[in-house]
């Protein structure tokens, strides 16, 4: 099983993530954290990654809001858990907040996303499937 070297830079976990989960994302997207989570084991895969994109993300697959696969969360839930990941950084005029998970690339994801007026917040696991 290949193993990838650890990343060093936002810049890079930002490619990273793109490369591995299908995500695209707009210029000004800026990785706020991200890491092994201190499960550093090739065989599990774990990664997390928290974005902050200044436009709407496109979903994996063609997914939209509403979807069946896209799970409506409480607003203010979700932006405590992404707050709590996002150091100094608020969410500011969250308008809804959403889950869902997807596979692409030999891992499996999963998403809680908080679309605000005028950015999207994301935490986004990896793990290998």
């Amino acid at each position: 099983m290949p193993v990838e070297p650890p990343v060093a830079t936002p810049e890079a976990a930002l490619q990273k993530l793109g490369r591995n989960s299908g995500l695209a994302f707009s210029a000004g997207a800026k990785v706020l954290s991200f890491g092994d989570g201190g499960v550093p084991d090739p065989t599990i895969g774990f990664y997390e990654w928290v974005v902050v994109s200044p436009t709407p993300l496109a979903l994996p697959n063609g997914l939209q809001v509403g979807d069946p696969g896209v799970s409506n969360l409480p607003v203010a839930q979700a932006v405590q858990l992404v707050e709590s990941k996002m150091g100094d950084t608020k969410v500011e005029n969250p308008q809804t907040a959403f889950s869902l998970s997807w596979q692409k690339n030999g891992f499996a994801f999963s998403g809680t996303w908080v679309r605000a007026q005028g950015a999207d917040y994301l935490i986004v696991q990896q793990t290998r499937n």
